[in-house]
């Protein structure tokens, strides 16, 4: 389904019914990332969505974190949603923290699943230069997509897959570089460490102890910013985190902020 909202055709899924919950993806991923968490939803109205620089969302021009929360303010006025809750991951953290700071009287609560304030500089470095080199056509789409697997995902999993003889693999369908390169650009300019402290809604923040991408400390720090932000860490659990971690942890969280 597409919304047009405000010069842009946006892509987003809308099921269920109930409390309504709009999951933000992070960088690169499309709506398609939440099939795991949207089944581990029922009894909740669940919106998901393809940011611009990913997916079947059709922009013009550069944007930043702001435009992307802005989007996501758009699409529930077009989907008739007043109110809602709100769960980020990696890039989506910032869009979350975004729509605390500039949208709060319209979320009922936010999840942060492997946040951060500003964007590790070693992530960044490798983000940057990975993503610009399949941009400019110096190195294939697939040699990104194994540098943010190999970040993403905690050492036990790779000791899993290798121990039966296999390897992690790659999404057959390899987003635009240059769009996600856009992507890195909005997340580059953005950096809520002066801003989180803003944040008057309701908070969870989700964080894997193994989180080679965003490391631990980092996401911790949100916390210390957001006021009486609650925090669960997972043990052997990365920056790419199973929903079924903390989908218990979260449909709690948000049913005590209904």
């Amino acid at each position: 389904m597409f919304a047009e909202l405000d010069g842009i055709s946006l892509r987003y899924e809308d099921s269920g019914s109930g409390e309504p919950v709009i999951l933000i993806a992070g960088f690169g991923a499309t709506h398609a990332y939440w099939g795991g968490m949207r089944r581990l939803l029922d009894g909740y109205r669940v919106v998901t969505l393809d940011n611009r620089g990913c997916g079947e969302t059709v922009y013009n021009g550069a944007f930043s974190i702001d435009d992307l929360a802005d989007d996501v303010v758009l699409l529930a006025d077009f989907l008739g949603i007043e109110r809602f809750h709100v769960l980020g991951w990696s890039m989506g953290t910032q869009i979350a923290q975004s729509l605390g700071i500039r949208h709060g009287g319209r979320l009922k609560s936010i999840t942060l699943v492997s946040a951060y304030l500003w964007r590790p500089a070693r992530s960044a470095y490798l983000l940057n230069g990975y993503t610009k080199m399949a941009a400019d056509g110096e190195a294939p789409t697939a040699c990104l997509a194994m540098m943010v697997n190999a970040m993403s995902f905690p050492p036990s999993v790779f000791e899993k897959l290798e121990a039966r003889g296999e390897t992690m693999q790659i999404p057959r369908k390899l987003e635009d570089p240059k769009k996600m390169m856009m992507q890195l650009d909005a997340v580059n300019a953005y950096d809520t460490t002066e801003l989180a402290s803003g944040i008057q809604v309701p908070t969870l923040l989700v964080h894997g102890r193994e989180d080679l991408m965003v490391p631990l400390p980092d996401g911790l720090a949100v916390a210390e910013k957001i006021p009486n932000c609650e925090t669960l860490v997972l043990d052997d659990a990365g920056h790419n985190i199973l929903p079924e971690r903390y989908a218990t942890e979260f449909r709690e969280f948000i049913d005590s902020h209904s």
